[in-house]
């Protein structure tokens, strides 16, 4: 399941951080050696920040919705096993520690992506 900002370089796609404009930081595993032209950042992983639209093939954002239990939430990012959602309505458990509410109806929460039925990925090209 994918969710949130990508871009392509060099064949490969990798999750980014920022607006649907450049500048933006392309994010490559911790695990792994570093691809060329990253860098470690503050919090551990290797980043890359692409400020020229030359620098890259291709720059897109999934919008991503499914089912959690009941409910048709919005993925904001995936990592790993592990997504994160949105919600707006009423009606989640209060009692699951997973999840927290932000206002009167908005919430929050991080579950397993197999927790997560139904998904509906729609791709928003950017650049490329």
């Amino acid at each position: 399941m994918r969710a949130g900002l990508y871009a392509e370089l060099d064949g490969v796609t990798y999750p980014a951080e920022g607006s649907d404009t450049l500048p933006v930081n392309l994010l490559a595993p911790a695990d792994q050696p570093p691809p060329a032209g990253f860098s470690e950042d503050r919090r551990g992983r290797w980043i890359k920040r692409v400020e020229d639209p030359s620098e890259i093939d291709r720059l897109y954002r999934v919008r991503t919705t499914a089912r959690w239990s009941q409910w048709t939430v919005d993925v904001d990012r995936v990592e790993g096993d592990m997504a994160w959602w949105s919600y707006y309505g009423d009606g989640l458990p209060l009692d699951d520690r997973r999840i927290h509410r932000n206002g009167w109806s908005e919430w929050q929460g991080h579950v397993p992506v197999a927790e997560l039925e139904d998904p509906v990925e729609v791709v928003h090209e950017l650049l490329g």
